[in-house]
């Protein structure tokens, strides 16, 4: 499943790394430049990626709004 998260604080990084981890597809949205949450949550696993809020929303099966 292709998931993409809106907001990468504690609960949607926590959550994200944790999909991703269980074979999911997961996609966290940029929604801001250097987001300081968004590159520590792409530090912790090299299985997530990022990209612009609207490629990551219109690519995603699931969206989760996490801010």
């Amino acid at each position: 499943m292709n998931i993409a998260f809106i907001g990468t604080g504690n609960v949607g990084a926590a959550l994200a790394n944790q999909l991703v981890n269980a074979g999911h597809a997961v996609i966290l949205a940029e929604s801001k430049d250097g987001s300081a949450s968004l590159k520590a949550a792409l530090a912790r696993s090299t299985k997530l990626t990022s990209a612009p809020q609207n490629s990551a929303v219109a690519a995603a099966d699931v969206v989760f709004l996490a801010t």
